[in-house]
């Protein structure tokens, strides 16, 4: 895969996935075992037809706290375009903040990896009735778009993993 970015990066997704919701579903595990009542932090978002529906499934106990600290605080479901933007903006500039803790630089692709996911948590929220009137199709065709362009877009925020965990990614990024 050293030859090839786009495959090294393919191949860092399809291992990471499994490797996040299995971890996921283990601490799931012992927090039922120790005796709360809890949800998966990561509850299937392989299976999203779209990017709202993969951001409500990926990083539950997060999108609750930030559901209710940062979308409700910014005017909810009466300014629902403002208030997931800002979502957004904040969730980036925390991953910003926590990546250049851990690497003593800051890059910019992590808020920029966040700043494009909100818009197209707004777009796809448009269109997701739309994907349902196609049947099997249109949730193939769905869940097929969203996969590609979380894909591409994760380029930004596995630069930022490359550099904190050099070893699990020896051919690093190639974004400068």
């Amino acid at each position: 895969m050293q030859s090839s970015y786009a495959l090294d990066h393919a191949l860092h997704i399809l291992l990471f996935v499994p490797v996040i919701e299995s971890i996921s579903r283990v601490l799931y595990g012992i927090e039922r075992l120790a005796g709360f009542e809890s949800t998966p932090i990561i509850r299937n978002a392989y299976l999203s037809r779209s990017v709202s529906e993969f951001w409500q499934r990926y990083n539950y106990r997060l999108h609750d706290w930030l559901y209710r600290n940062v979308f409700r605080a910014t005017g909810g479901w009466r300014t629902p375009a403002r208030s997931v933007l800002w979502v957004f903006v904040f969730s980036g500039l925390f991953h910003e903040a926590a990546f250049a803790l851990a690497t003593w630089r800051v890059t910019g692709y992590q808020f920029a990896f966040f700043a494009i996911q909100g818009p197209a948590v707004l777009v796809s929220r448009r269109i997701e009735h739309q994907t349902r009137r196609g049947g099997l199709a249109g949730s193939i065709a769905a869940h097929g778009a969203t996969m590609l362009f979380l894909s591409v877009t994760s380029v930004l925020f596995f630069h930022g993993v490359s550099e904190v965990f050099p070893s699990v990614f020896p051919n690093g990024s190639q974004l400068p």
